[in-house]
């Protein structure tokens, strides 16, 4: 499910748009699925389960570089504070998949 999540954050056309070519209620639309995405990912991430975990950065990974590139600071700094928060915890994951893609969201993050 959350491969096929991730596949559709890669298709939205409203991650694609600048922030100032968007109107009103397409801005409003998609904060609701960035928070929608949020959830899923503070949930995905909380879980034990290595493969779970591994398309919950995935999607992390994905969605932050949309974010980033159409500059949505708001929403990006969202993701970044549950990414935070689950940091602590996902190092501790010996699990070389998850590793890497802590690896590739610290440098995405620049941490």
């Amino acid at each position: 499910m959350l491969s096929t999540i991730n596949l559709y954050v890669d298709k939205l056309v409203l991650l694609k748009l600048d922030n100032t070519k968007l109107s009103v209620k397409d801005r409003e639309k998609l904060n609701t699925i960035c928070e929608t995405l949020n959830k899923i990912l503070k949930f995905s991430i909380g879980l034990s389960s290595t493969r779970i975990r591994k398309e919950a950065l995935n999607l992390a990974l994905s969605l932050g570089k949309k974010l980033q590139l159409t500059n949505r600071t708001e929403q990006f700094n969202k993701m970044i504070t549950i990414i935070q928060e689950a940091l602590p915890e996902l190092t501790k994951d010996n699990e070389p998949e998850i590793r890497t893609r802590i690896i590739d969201i610290k440098e995405m993050l620049k941490i």
